[in-house]
């Protein structure tokens, strides 16, 4: 119920009461119409910045597992693969089982 609140705009389709009547309350005014969009604005540019940090991780997270996989096809310790890519232990073999696999 909450994050359906937080999801819609329309005060008048919020199931909790309480965040209903403030919610009312704030757009009645045009300065609390203001702030709400300011927040909105402020929500929205942080939750983008997240997304491209989140992005950059996947993406650094798929590069050390494909330099990992080179080193398996080089036949380089497990140890020593994992303190070039920052991988465990557990994470190289199991790309090395996905390359016997392949």
């Amino acid at each position: 119920m909450l994050l359906q609140d937080f999801r819609t705009a329309d005060p008048d389709k919020m199931l909790v009461p309480q965040i209903r009547d403030r919610v009312k309350a704030i757009k009645a005014s045009e300065e609390g119409r203001k702030t709400m969009s300011s927040a909105r604005q402020e929500l929205l540019e942080e939750t983008k910045e997240e997304g491209i940090a989140q992005g950059e991780e996947r993406g650094e997270g798929k590069a050390r597992k494909e330099i990992a996989r080179e080193l398996l096809k080089r036949g380089d310790a497990h140890s020593d693969i994992a303190n070039v890519t920052k991988l465990s232990l557990e994470e190289i073999g199991e790309l090395e089982k996905e390359l016997r696999g392949a």
